[in-house]
């Protein structure tokens, strides 16, 4: 009976033991006494926000971005330990900004000047401006007249220059293909109509050194005011290659 209570007192301090040693390294795995005392500096989800936030607007300011814009925080990093001494903080910007897509800001760690680890924070940048859209469907090669558009404020997906803001600017082109309604409309969705077709008779001109000659000649090609087609003269038979000056007149290169 001794033997047994003395066997049962032994384990007793065995368990205590056992359970000290496990809590305590549970403890400063998962956060526990230990982890405060090493770490004991605490940055939260803020600290990164805010910084981030000034870099992009910065950047904004940087690239001459004056429209209305929206930042929207996608996905923050969390409450991060750090060890003592003296912290700082620095963001920066992997790549050019892109506009209704997602935005990675950088934001490094120092402690004492010494890195201690990066983060990232995540933004979809929106940026609005008012620009002209179609007011219905626009076909294809029909010329484009005021009661096609009107102007909207939009969010946009590309700089300034990419977008048209004036419906004037639009006038006498046409579509380059079709254009559904409310589509803000952007430079490369539109073109000078045709004005020549295959076969139409034109005047073939050059100019060289001062002098300039002109020829009849038949265009080869359709085409639009300042692109590039094959003509034949009518005299010469002789194929050429010119841009089109207007409807009827094709000067060679």
């Amino acid at each position: 009976m001794t033997r047994l209570k003395g066997f049962l007192a032994a384990a007793a301090i065995f368990f205590a033991v056992g359970c000290f040693l496990f809590g305590a390294s549970r403890a400063e795995a998962y956060g526990g006494g230990l982890q405060k005392d090493k770490y004991p500096q605490v940055l939260v989800k803020e600290n990164f926000v805010v910084l981030s936030e000034q870099k992009l607007n910065e950047e904004l300011k940087k690239i001459g971005e004056t429209r209305k814009s929206k930042l929207t925080l996608t996905r923050a990093p969390q409450t991060m330990r750090c060890p003592a001494g003296k912290l700082r903080l620095n963001a920066t910007l992997p790549r050019a900004l892109r506009y209704s897509g997602l935005n990675p800001v950088y934001v490094s760690v120092y402690v004492n000047e010494e890195l201690f680890r990066k983060v990232t924070c995540y933004y979809r940048l929106s940026v609005y401006d008012k620009v002209v859209v179609a007011n219905h469907d626009l076909a294809l090669e029909k010329e484009i007249v005021a009661d096609d558009l009107r102007v909207d404020e939009r969010e946009i997906e590309g700089r300034a220059e990419e977008y048209l803001t004036d419906v004037k600017d639009a006038f006498g082109k046409v579509p380059s293909r079709v254009i559904k309604e409310g589509t803000p409309l952007t430079k490369n969705m539109l073109q000078n109509p045709l004005v020549v077709e295959a076969g139409a008779p034109i005047k073939i001109v050059s100019d060289r050194k001062g002098i300039r000659i002109e020829t009849d000649g038949v265009a080869l090609m359709r085409g639009r005011v300042g692109s590039v087609i094959r003509v034949r003269n009518a005299n010469s038979r002789k194929v050429m290659r010119g841009r089109i000056i207007d409807a009827s007149t094709v000067e060679i290169l």
